[in-house]
């Protein structure tokens, strides 16, 4: 027994070797024969076998294997179905495969398997599942869930500009316009100088790409009214709706 053991654990030193070095097919080798001495040695699962499953996954997404890292937290999920942790890292994953009606199922899950699942932390799970929801034309529902993100994290401005893209395409241009002014409030204010900070350098980008959007000087310019009206619609892959996993 204490030889499997000492086994496992050197197939995991080595993928932690591999990894920092850039190496993830040798890590990802490693790893999965740690978890085949792991899954000889007991038919029962044990925290060490999660934990290399949910290592694995993370290689896996990080090589954009996508299907392969959804059956590993798939199986932590069924060995663990009562911690909500891999619910959301699943979730995640089906947001990358597009099946986002399976990423509002894990980000539920997980949200009331959580002990308090009205956390100020959960904001960011409110934010993407609404994400999903508006991906799959559900836009009342969408706006509810960025809305409850907002209550939780009222200094994200990512929540207020999603929410204020859907009231475009509802024509609540007041409420548009409130919440972009209000995601503009978290940055400097000097947004039309060459000083630009990153941050603020992004929102504007991601108004000035929506397939159907305002002109972004209507926005950064409060003097200025003028609507760009287009007949596209919102794409999948627009930027403004990317969720936000950390």
């Amino acid at each position: 027994m204490q030889h499997k053991n000492l086994n496992i654990q050197s197939h995991i030193d080595y993928a932690n070797l591999a990894e920092s070095t850039g190496w993830l097919d040798q890590a990802i080798s490693s790893i999965s024969k740690a978890i085949k001495h792991d899954l000889s040695k007991s038919k029962y699962s044990s925290q060490r076998l999660i934990f290399m499953l949910i290592k694995r996954a993370n290689l896996y997404d990080t090589q954009l294997n996508y299907e392969a890292a959804y059956h590993d937290y798939s199986s932590v999920i069924k060995f663990s179905p009562l911690d909500p942790t891999p619910y959301f890292y699943r979730a995640h994953i089906s947001y990358q495969l597009g099946a986002y009606t399976e990423m509002i199922e894990d980000i539920t899950k997980g949200i009331a398997l959580s002990p308090i699942g009205y956390n100020p932390e959960f904001a960011i799970f409110y934010n993407n599942r609404g994400v999903a929801h508006y991906l799959l034309n559900q836009k009342d529902a969408a706006i509810k869930d960025f809305t409850t993100s907002i209550i939780l994290d009222s200094e994200d401005p990512s929540a207020y500009i999603h929410r204020g893209i859907l009231h475009y395409y509802n024509n609540d241009k007041p409420n548009m316009m409130a919440d972009f002014e209000k995601a503009l409030t978290f940055f400097p204010k000097d947004v039309l100088t060459n000083n630009t900070p990153p941050e603020l350098l992004k929102v504007k980008k991601i108004l000035q790409n929506l397939p159907c959007s305002v002109s972004a000087n209507t926005v950064f310019n409060k003097n200025n009214s003028k609507w760009v009206e287009k007949n596209n619609i919102l794409k999948a892959d627009a930027p403004g709706f990317v969720p936000r996993f950390t």
